[in-house]
Protein backbone atom coordinates (compact mmCIF):
# COMPACT_ATOMS: atom_id res chain seq x y z
CA UNK A 1 0.00 0.00 0.00
CA UNK A 2 1.25 3.65 -0.59
CA UNK A 3 1.84 5.24 3.01
CA UNK A 4 -0.01 8.76 2.27
CA UNK A 5 -3.58 7.06 0.80
CA UNK A 6 -3.29 3.60 1.86
CA UNK A 7 -4.25 2.55 -1.76
CA UNK A 8 -3.18 -0.57 -3.29
CA UNK A 9 -1.49 0.05 -6.80
CA UNK A 10 -4.16 -1.73 -8.65
CA UNK A 11 -6.28 1.29 -6.89
CA UNK A 12 -4.17 3.98 -7.23
CA UNK A 13 -4.06 3.16 -11.29
CA UNK A 14 -7.59 3.25 -11.44
CA UNK A 15 -7.58 6.81 -9.66
CA UNK A 16 -5.02 7.39 -12.42
CA UNK A 17 -7.19 6.37 -15.10
CA UNK A 18 -9.83 8.36 -13.43
CA UNK A 19 -7.79 11.58 -13.46
CA UNK A 20 -6.49 10.94 -16.90
CA UNK A 21 -10.01 10.56 -18.69
CA UNK A 22 -11.31 13.81 -16.67
CA UNK A 23 -8.05 15.48 -18.11
CA UNK A 24 -9.50 14.92 -21.44
CA UNK A 25 -12.69 15.95 -20.35
CA UNK A 26 -11.54 19.00 -19.28
CA UNK A 27 -10.05 19.84 -22.37
CA UNK A 28 -12.55 18.90 -24.81
CA UNK A 29 -14.97 21.55 -22.64
CA UNK A 30 -12.47 23.68 -22.13
CA UNK A 31 -11.77 23.94 -26.15
CA UNK A 32 -15.66 24.02 -26.35
CA UNK A 33 -15.96 27.04 -24.12
CA UNK A 34 -12.85 28.68 -25.64
CA UNK A 35 -11.16 28.56 -22.37
CA UNK A 36 -7.00 27.44 -21.41
CA UNK A 37 -6.20 27.20 -18.00
CA UNK A 38 -8.88 30.66 -17.59
CA UNK A 39 -7.72 31.88 -20.85
CA UNK A 40 -9.38 33.07 -23.49
CA UNK A 41 -7.47 33.07 -26.81
CA UNK A 42 -10.36 33.31 -29.00
CA UNK A 43 -12.61 36.25 -29.07
CA UNK A 44 -15.71 33.59 -29.51
CA UNK A 45 -16.10 30.22 -27.98
CA UNK A 46 -16.72 27.44 -30.60
CA UNK A 47 -19.89 26.25 -28.83
CA UNK A 48 -20.91 28.40 -25.42
CA UNK A 49 -19.68 30.67 -22.26
CA UNK A 50 -21.76 29.12 -19.23
CA UNK A 51 -21.61 32.18 -17.34
CA UNK A 52 -22.95 34.35 -20.45
CA UNK A 53 -24.97 31.69 -21.73
CA UNK A 54 -27.22 30.29 -19.11
CA UNK A 55 -29.91 28.93 -19.84
CA UNK A 56 -28.29 26.85 -22.84
CA UNK A 57 -25.76 25.64 -20.24
CA UNK A 58 -29.07 24.29 -18.04
CA UNK A 59 -30.32 23.11 -20.98
CA UNK A 60 -27.77 21.02 -21.84
CA UNK A 61 -27.36 19.81 -18.43
CA UNK A 62 -30.74 18.66 -18.10
CA UNK A 63 -31.00 16.70 -21.90
CA UNK A 64 -27.73 15.19 -20.24
CA UNK A 65 -29.78 13.78 -17.25
CA UNK A 66 -32.94 13.03 -19.14
CA UNK A 67 -30.96 10.65 -21.61
CA UNK A 68 -28.78 9.12 -18.90
CA UNK A 69 -31.96 8.49 -16.53
CA UNK A 70 -33.29 6.91 -20.00
CA UNK A 71 -30.39 4.58 -20.58
CA UNK A 72 -30.36 3.63 -16.20
CA UNK A 73 -34.33 2.76 -17.19
CA UNK A 74 -33.05 0.87 -20.22
CA UNK A 75 -30.71 -1.26 -18.28
CA UNK A 76 -33.16 -2.37 -15.52
CA UNK A 77 -35.53 -3.76 -18.61
CA UNK A 78 -32.82 -5.84 -20.02
CA UNK A 79 -32.11 -6.88 -16.54
CA UNK A 80 -35.81 -8.02 -15.79
CA UNK A 81 -35.16 -9.73 -19.20
CA UNK A 82 -32.28 -11.73 -17.83
CA UNK A 83 -34.46 -12.55 -15.32
CA UNK A 84 -37.30 -14.04 -17.29
CA UNK A 85 -39.92 -11.20 -15.70
CA UNK A 86 -41.38 -10.12 -19.22
CA UNK A 87 -44.36 -8.49 -16.88
CA UNK A 88 -42.24 -6.09 -14.78
CA UNK A 89 -40.07 -5.48 -17.57
CA UNK A 90 -43.39 -3.70 -19.54
CA UNK A 91 -45.13 -3.02 -16.54
CA UNK A 92 -42.98 -1.65 -13.83
CA UNK A 93 -42.34 1.82 -13.23
CA UNK A 94 -38.84 1.45 -14.19
CA UNK A 95 -39.11 -0.51 -16.94
CA UNK A 96 -41.02 0.09 -20.34
CA UNK A 97 -44.23 1.91 -19.07
CA UNK A 98 -41.90 3.90 -16.45
CA UNK A 99 -39.85 4.78 -19.39
CA UNK A 100 -43.03 6.28 -21.56
CA UNK A 101 -43.99 7.64 -18.27
CA UNK A 102 -40.93 10.03 -18.40
CA UNK A 103 -40.79 10.58 -21.80
CA UNK A 104 -43.85 11.91 -22.02
CA UNK A 105 -43.85 14.10 -19.10
CA UNK A 106 -40.00 15.72 -19.84
CA UNK A 107 -42.30 16.12 -23.17
CA UNK A 108 -44.77 18.25 -21.32
CA UNK A 109 -42.35 20.36 -19.09
CA UNK A 110 -40.32 21.51 -21.96
CA UNK A 111 -43.72 22.96 -23.58
CA UNK A 112 -44.48 24.29 -20.13
CA UNK A 113 -41.08 26.13 -20.15
CA UNK A 114 -41.21 27.03 -23.66
CA UNK A 115 -44.74 28.89 -23.20
CA UNK A 116 -43.29 31.08 -20.54
CA UNK A 117 -44.77 29.14 -17.75
CA UNK A 118 -47.90 29.25 -18.79
CA UNK A 119 -49.86 26.14 -17.60
CA UNK A 120 -52.57 26.42 -20.03
CA UNK A 121 -50.50 25.24 -22.72
CA UNK A 122 -51.63 21.76 -21.47
CA UNK A 123 -54.62 21.81 -22.93
CA UNK A 124 -53.15 22.08 -26.51
CA UNK A 125 -53.36 18.27 -28.42
CA UNK A 126 -50.28 18.09 -28.93
CA UNK A 127 -49.73 18.16 -25.25
CA UNK A 128 -52.97 16.47 -24.22
CA UNK A 129 -51.47 13.27 -25.82
CA UNK A 130 -48.41 13.72 -23.57
CA UNK A 131 -51.02 13.55 -20.43
CA UNK A 132 -53.09 10.35 -22.20
CA UNK A 133 -49.59 8.56 -22.27
CA UNK A 134 -48.67 9.62 -18.87
CA UNK A 135 -52.28 8.33 -17.61
CA UNK A 136 -52.02 5.34 -19.70
CA UNK A 137 -48.58 4.10 -17.98
CA UNK A 138 -49.89 4.50 -14.56
CA UNK A 139 -53.01 2.98 -15.18
CA UNK A 140 -51.12 -0.21 -16.96
CA UNK A 141 -49.16 -0.18 -13.52
CA UNK A 142 -51.75 -0.42 -11.43
CA UNK A 143 -53.61 -2.67 -13.32
CA UNK A 144 -50.86 -5.39 -13.60
CA UNK A 145 -50.14 -5.13 -10.15
CA UNK A 146 -54.22 -5.85 -9.28
CA UNK A 147 -53.65 -8.54 -11.52
CA UNK A 148 -50.92 -10.32 -9.58
CA UNK A 149 -52.61 -9.25 -5.76
CA UNK A 150 -55.21 -11.47 -7.29
CA UNK A 151 -53.57 -13.97 -8.62
CA UNK A 152 -51.01 -14.92 -5.65
CA UNK A 153 -53.82 -13.68 -3.40
CA UNK A 154 -51.37 -11.15 -1.26
CA UNK A 155 -51.57 -7.16 -1.74
CA UNK A 156 -47.86 -7.00 -1.61
CA UNK A 157 -47.44 -5.96 -5.49
CA UNK A 158 -50.45 -3.48 -5.05
CA UNK A 159 -49.00 -1.96 -2.32
CA UNK A 160 -45.40 -2.01 -3.90
CA UNK A 161 -47.10 -0.46 -7.52
CA UNK A 162 -48.70 2.48 -5.25
CA UNK A 163 -45.21 3.01 -3.85
CA UNK A 164 -43.83 2.79 -7.05
CA UNK A 165 -46.11 5.29 -8.72
CA UNK A 166 -45.56 8.06 -5.63
CA UNK A 167 -41.24 7.47 -6.27
CA UNK A 168 -42.27 8.11 -9.64
CA UNK A 169 -44.03 11.42 -9.39
CA UNK A 170 -41.91 12.87 -6.78
CA UNK A 171 -38.03 10.91 -7.48
CA UNK A 172 -38.45 11.26 -11.56
CA UNK A 173 -38.32 15.76 -11.75
CA UNK A 174 -36.11 16.01 -8.65
CA UNK A 175 -33.44 13.24 -10.20
CA UNK A 176 -33.81 15.11 -13.81
CA UNK A 177 -33.38 18.56 -11.89
CA UNK A 178 -30.35 17.30 -9.88
CA UNK A 179 -28.42 17.20 -13.18
CA UNK A 180 -28.78 21.07 -13.00
CA UNK A 181 -25.60 21.01 -10.92
CA UNK A 182 -23.36 20.20 -14.11
CA UNK A 183 -24.40 23.64 -15.24
CA UNK A 184 -23.84 25.05 -11.97
CA UNK A 185 -20.30 23.62 -11.51
CA UNK A 186 -19.41 24.83 -15.02
CA UNK A 187 -20.77 28.41 -14.52
CA UNK A 188 -18.59 28.10 -10.94
CA UNK A 189 -15.66 27.09 -12.97
CA UNK A 190 -15.63 30.36 -15.50
CA UNK A 191 -16.47 32.54 -12.65
CA UNK A 192 -12.80 31.16 -11.26
CA UNK A 193 -11.40 32.22 -14.68
CA UNK A 194 -12.86 35.65 -13.87
CA UNK A 195 -11.34 35.92 -10.71
CA UNK A 196 -8.21 35.10 -11.73
CA UNK A 197 -8.50 38.14 -14.03
CA UNK A 198 -9.28 40.44 -11.52
CA UNK A 199 -6.10 39.36 -9.34
CA UNK A 200 -4.05 39.60 -12.84
CA UNK A 201 -3.99 43.11 -11.92
CA UNK A 202 -3.22 42.73 -8.69
CA UNK A 203 -0.66 40.43 -7.66
CA UNK A 204 0.38 39.64 -11.62
CA UNK A 205 -0.97 37.44 -14.19
CA UNK A 206 1.59 34.38 -13.85
CA UNK A 207 0.40 34.34 -9.95
CA UNK A 208 -2.88 34.81 -10.53
CA UNK A 209 -3.34 32.29 -12.62
CA UNK A 210 -1.38 29.61 -10.98
CA UNK A 211 -3.11 30.28 -7.79
CA UNK A 212 -6.37 30.41 -9.42
CA UNK A 213 -6.11 26.73 -11.20
CA UNK A 214 -4.39 25.45 -7.61
CA UNK A 215 -7.78 26.48 -5.87
CA UNK A 216 -9.49 25.04 -8.93
CA UNK A 217 -7.71 21.48 -8.29
CA UNK A 218 -8.56 21.70 -5.04
CA UNK A 219 -11.80 22.83 -4.23
CA UNK A 220 -13.30 21.42 -7.70
CA UNK A 221 -11.82 18.44 -7.50
CA UNK A 222 -13.04 17.47 -4.56
CA UNK A 223 -16.62 19.11 -5.14
CA UNK A 224 -17.23 17.90 -8.56
CA UNK A 225 -16.23 14.48 -7.38
CA UNK A 226 -18.27 14.25 -4.72
CA UNK A 227 -21.48 15.36 -6.92
CA UNK A 228 -20.42 13.11 -9.78
CA UNK A 229 -20.49 10.07 -7.36
CA UNK A 230 -23.95 11.57 -6.44
CA UNK A 231 -25.52 11.41 -9.86
CA UNK A 232 -23.95 8.04 -10.73
CA UNK A 233 -24.69 5.82 -7.49
CA UNK A 234 -27.83 7.54 -7.08
CA UNK A 235 -30.01 8.76 -9.77
CA UNK A 236 -28.60 6.42 -12.06
CA UNK A 237 -27.53 3.30 -10.15
CA UNK A 238 -30.82 3.32 -8.22
CA UNK A 239 -33.16 2.67 -11.31
CA UNK A 240 -31.75 -0.61 -11.93
CA UNK A 241 -29.44 -1.66 -9.59
CA UNK A 242 -30.21 -4.71 -7.64
CA UNK A 243 -28.78 -5.82 -4.15
CA UNK A 244 -29.80 -8.99 -4.05
CA UNK A 245 -27.16 -11.95 -4.90
CA UNK A 246 -25.00 -14.37 -3.01
CA UNK A 247 -22.64 -12.93 -0.58
CA UNK A 248 -19.29 -12.70 -1.81
CA UNK A 249 -17.13 -14.52 1.01
CA UNK A 250 -13.94 -14.45 0.16
CA UNK A 251 -11.53 -18.16 0.85
CA UNK A 252 -8.93 -16.27 2.20
CA UNK A 253 -9.23 -13.01 4.14
CA UNK A 254 -7.47 -9.75 3.50
CA UNK A 255 -5.58 -9.93 6.78
CA UNK A 256 -4.40 -13.58 6.55
CA UNK A 257 -3.57 -12.51 3.39
CA UNK A 258 -1.26 -9.56 4.34
CA UNK A 259 0.33 -11.86 7.36
CA UNK A 260 0.93 -14.58 5.09
CA UNK A 261 2.93 -12.30 2.57
CA UNK A 262 4.90 -10.65 5.91
CA UNK A 263 5.66 -14.50 6.76
CA UNK A 264 6.63 -15.19 3.40
CA UNK A 265 8.77 -12.03 2.76
CA UNK A 266 10.83 -13.30 6.24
Amino acid sequence: KYPILGISKEGAASLGALALLSGVSGAVFGALYGCVIFLHPFTEPIWIRPLHDVYSIIGVALLFGVIQLILAMSLNVVNYLLYRDYGGAIFSGTGLMGILYYIAGVYMAYNIVVAGYDLHVVTTPEVQIAIYIILFAISCILVYALYESIKTRKTEKLMHAVTEIIEMLIAYPSNTLSYIRLAAFAMAHEAFGELAYILACMIGPVASYVLANILVLAIEGLGVGIQALRLTFYEFSTKFFKGGGIEFKPIIELAMLEELQKALEE
